[in-house]
């Protein structure tokens, strides 16, 4: 029954906390949504899938066999 309150408690702060982060997404300041978006691109798996990780995708994705692309940046594009 303790177990049973104490990870509601969690789950309720946990839901506080997502909802300060959506509240920060539409707040007036600029400054303040920039760390609301940042903080969702890097702290989440559906942000860091799409590239908002520190260092875009994990060793472990490319493990995978996601296909990588390098490119030089001194040749010109292809026609």
């Amino acid at each position: 029954m303790l177990a049973n309150a104490i990870y509601e408690g969690t789950e309720r702060a946990i839901d506080e906390a997502v909802q300060v982060l959506f509240d920060g997404l539409r707040h007036p300041q600029m400054k303040q949504r920039l760390a609301a978006a940042t903080y969702f691109l890097r702290h989440t798996e559906a942000g860091r899938r799409r590239g908002g990780g520190r260092g875009g995708a994990s060793p472990d994705e490319l493990a995978e066999g996601r296909a990588l692309t390098l490119k030089w940046l001194d040749e010109p594009e292809p026609n």
